[in-house]
């Protein structure tokens, strides 16, 4: 199910019979953690080891974004709050862009959906991903499950179209966990 499935679904929940059930939780919940301004402010009050990073929503003009970003170092990634957003009646798709000097940086911002959306530039961070699997019960981790993403889409960095199970890594573990208690989540996320 794609990002944007899901939130038609639980936004129009009260549609379906009361004997459907669905594994997630209401609409609220589920943007927690999906709207990455939000999922990166409650990583930051959890003490939980994050890149450096800047939200557009903290500043007055993409000028100064841009002059802070600069101070941040490069490379840097800039990323849409939510992977898909509701923009003029209809879903409008972005991924992560990286920018390399201020110039790339000033394009990147200032095309769509960039320059309409609420965004995030942090500093890009090399090394596996990794995803976290949980089902959850009212914020109570009942199963686990992780892989590493040995091929992504695109290969800078994305989704995995190919990956191995692993062992939950312990920190990676203890970090989504407590994101996910801390909104009381009630069914399945990926960290």
């Amino acid at each position: 199910m794609t990002d944007v499935t899901v939130n038609e679904i639980l936004l129009h929940r009260n549609l379906f019979p009361e004997n459907v059930l669905l594994p997630f939780s209401d609409h609220d919940r589920y943007d927690a953690l999906s709207d990455k301004e939000n999922l990166f402010r409650q990583a930051k009050k959890l003490a939980i080891p994050m890149p450096e990073t800047l939200f557009s929503s903290d500043f007055t003009s993409r000028e100064a974004l841009i002059s802070d970003a600069v101070r941040l170092g490069f490379p840097l990634v800039v990323k849409a709050a939510h992977s898909r957003e509701r923009l003029s009646g209809k879903y409008v798709a972005s991924s992560a862009t990286y920018a390399n000097d201020p110039n790339e940086l000033k394009t990147v911002l200032g095309r769509p959906p960039y320059n309409q959306l609420r965004c995030l530039v942090q500093k890009r961070i090399q090394g596996p991903g990794i995803g976290i699997f949980l089902l959850a019960q009212h914020g109570d981790v009942l199963a686990r499950f992780a892989h590493w993403r040995i091929r992504e889409k695109p290969p800078s960095g994305g989704v995995s179209v190919l990956c191995e199970s692993i062992h939950p890594p312990k920190e990676a573990l203890d970090a989504a966990s407590r994101l996910i208690s801390t909104i009381g989540l009630q069914g399945v996320a990926m960290v």
